[in-house]
């Protein structure tokens, strides 16, 4: 497999270095994508078949409120799908990758303070997983005349739902 990933982005510390503003936009064209394939006989093999388009945004921040107090955010938006048909899978024009959340997210709240020869560090998080497939899509195919055609449907695909973790 190959690709070519574009991207653009800044990087900056600013309020003398309390506040760290990282962000980035990206392109990536993935080609001969490795894919695990499922013969008849129950035995799998990986073949290099198909694109994948991938774009998204990231944006991660960091800011010192006070000397104890941290507030961290970072999110992500990617939208990966294939680009054509993906025969050996099943992948349709367009559909989305499987295992790709199109949204992550996480906030952090950080406390330090020294305390006698040690320091003291308190920390809350939440973190967020958008929901995410198993499959390219829900339906079986086959290849009639060289064209990629649905069945019925397909038995493993599934919906990962969203996740939500605190700590």
């Amino acid at each position: 497999d190959h690709l070519w990933s574009y991207s653009v982005g800044e990087k900056a510390r600013l309020a003398n270095g309390r506040l760290i503003l990282n962000a980035d936009a990206y392109w990536i064209d993935w080609q001969d994508v490795q894919t695990r394939l499922a013969l008849n006989c129950s035995y799998f093999f990986t073949d290099n078949k198909g694109k994948i388009r991938s774009r998204g945004v990231e944006l991660e921040t960091t800011f010192r409120l006070t000397p104890e107090i941290t507030l961290a955010a970072n999110g992500s938006y990617n939208d990966a799908r294939s680009n054509g048909d993906i025969a050996a899978t099943g992948a349709f024009n367009g559909d989305l990758a499987p295992y790709f959340p199109r949204w992550i997210a996480s906030i952090t709240a950080l406390y330090d303070r020294p305390l006698g020869n040690g320091s003291l560090h308190v920390q809350a998080s939440y973190q967020f997983r958008g929901d995410e497939q198993t499959a390219f899509n829900p339906l079986a195919t086959t290849i009639v005349n060289g064209v990629l055609v649905p069945t019925g449907p397909n038995p493993t695909f599934a919906v990962i739902p969203p996740q939500n973790n605190v700590s």
